[in-house]
């Protein structure tokens, strides 16, 4: 196996990184910034983000307002839970 740096990225989940596929990707832009500066410039690069980190997206296709619902679910199905 040829060497390789390996950088694992954990972050913190914020609704508001979800409110559409834009906003996630300016999110991950934003982390992959911050690491650059611990990139190899001899060695190839294998960033690792959590295998999760996309899931939220689902509902990225909907018109959610972070706060407005209080589970996944809720939010899936359009069913707001404020009272």
């Amino acid at each position: 196996m040829k060497p390789f740096r390996a950088i694992s990225i954990q972050m913190e989940w914020k609704p508001e990184y979800y409110l559409s596929e834009e906003t996630f990707m300016n999110k991950l832009e934003s982390v992959m910034n911050r690491a650059e500066r611990l990139l190899s410039r001899d060695l190839p690069n294998l960033v690792v983000f959590p295998e999760d980190l996309g899931t939220l997206l689902v509902i990225a296709a909907y018109d959610v307002v972070p706060g407005e619902f209080q589970t996944f679910a809720s939010a899936a199905s359009g069913s707001s839970n404020a009272t």
